[in-house]
């Protein structure tokens, strides 16, 4: 999977969640960041959509299950 995207997913998760984007890492999951519950993930999908101008579909936002995983879901979506 292609990590091209992470510093783009890095600084939109930063401002979503209020936390350094230094943290956020591939295999950084929800369980490692206090504020990605829920209501964040979706805040997320909307921000992710806007920044990069994609759509995600249902099954897409559920794999959002890992940094890692939003890479590969964007690359697929935008291009390694």
């Amino acid at each position: 999977m292609t990590m091209r995207w992470l510093p783009e997913i890095r600084q939109i998760m930063s401002t979503v969640m209020a936390v350094p984007p230094d943290g956020i890492q591939p295999g950084t999951v929800p369980n490692d960041v206090a504020a990605w519950d829920s209501v964040t993930h979706l805040y997320l999908v909307i921000a992710l959509e806007d920044e990069l101008d994609i759509r995600l579909s249902p099954g897409e936002i559920e794999r959002m299950t890992s940094v890692g995983e939003i890479c590969g879901i964007v690359a697929e979506k935008r291009g390694a």
